[in-house]
């Protein structure tokens, strides 16, 4: 979990973007040469929600939106 407090949604967005693309650009073959990473995230920028676990839950929602869409993505 990452928390971006104070952070409006798509300024959000850009930082796990780059995020993600950081991790999918890394040299993992280095590692081994067969090993490729990719990260799906999730963000809920709802403040109207009653508490910390439902904006979490909701992030996590999104989070499994990304993963069975078409994973390495960002949903919110």
């Amino acid at each position: 979990m990452i928390a971006f407090p104070e952070t409006p949604i798509k300024e959000a967005v850009g930082l796990t973007e780059r995020l993600r693309v950081a991790i999918k650009e890394h040299p993992w073959t280095d590692i081994h040469p067969e090993l490729a990473v990719t990260i799906s995230m999730g963000l809920s920028a709802d403040v109207g929600l009653a508490s910390f676990e439902e904006m979490l839950a909701a992030a996590d929602e999104q989070l499994y939106r990304a993963k069975e869409s078409r994973r390495d993505r960002v949903c919110y």
